[in-house]
This record gives structure tokens, C-alpha cells and sequence, in this order.
């Protein structure tokens, strides 16, 4: 599996999600319909596209982890069961966005 990361967001490729000319397309039959933005990175994770990762507790103001990764992940189960969440974010022009959420497993998926 392989995620790209643009100036817009992280993208999943996919039969219709294209790289040309160092841009993501939606491509349908050989036509560019929509331009998901210039690539920055490519990486076959989401975790290694994500520059912050976000706990958020019920009720609380989120807070960046300041972990690295795989602590957040060897704790996942923990964090699940006292009603946190974890997201991955990117920063863009318009700030700090969530682009992933860890499920039970905890793994990242794409929101």
C-alpha cells in the first residue's frame, strides 16, 4: 500500500489516483479530472507522512504527543481503554490538520 503526501492532505493511491510530473490526479479513463496537489513525500505508512500526532481526550484540549510513533502505538490499547484518541496530523497554510486516526488495533487510517 502507498500514501502520498501533498500540500493538501495525505492520499491513499489507488487505480485512480495518480503521480505525473511529480502531481496526484484523479484520473478516469485517461483524463485528469482533479488535482490533489504537488507531492511532497511518498511513503507505504501513513505514520511516516504525519509531522504531529494528537491525543485528545473527551472533554479536554488536544495536545501533541511529543512521542515518537511506535510508543504511541505499544501504548494504543491503553490509551483506547481511558478515552483517548490519537491523530495524526500535517501542518498546512491553514494550520495543523488531522489526516489519520488510530483504531482499536491502532493502526492509523485515513480520515
Amino acid at each position: 500500500m502507498k500514501y502520498v503526501r501533498t500540500e493538501r492532505g495525505i492520499y491513499k493511491l489507488s487505480d485512480y489516483k495518480k503521480i505525473e510530473d511529480g502531481w496526484l490526479y484523479f484520473v478516469v479513463d485517461g483524463v485528469k479530472t482533479n488535482i490533489y496537489g504537488k507531492v511532497i513525500s511518498q511513503a507505504d505508512t501513513i505514520d511516516k507522512l504525519c509531522d504531529e500526532f494528537v491525543v485528545i481526550r473527551k472533554g479536554t484540549k488536544p495536545h501533541t504527543a511529543g512521542v515518537p510513533y511506535f510508543k504511541i502505538k505499544m501504548d494504543s490499547k491503553y490509551i483506547n481503554e481511558k478515552g483517548y484518541e490519537i491523530r495524526g496530523a500535517i501542518w498546512t497554510d491553514k494550520g495543523l490538520i488531522y489526516v489519520a486516526k488510530m483504531n482499536e488495533k491502532g493502526e492509523l487510517e485515513l480520515l
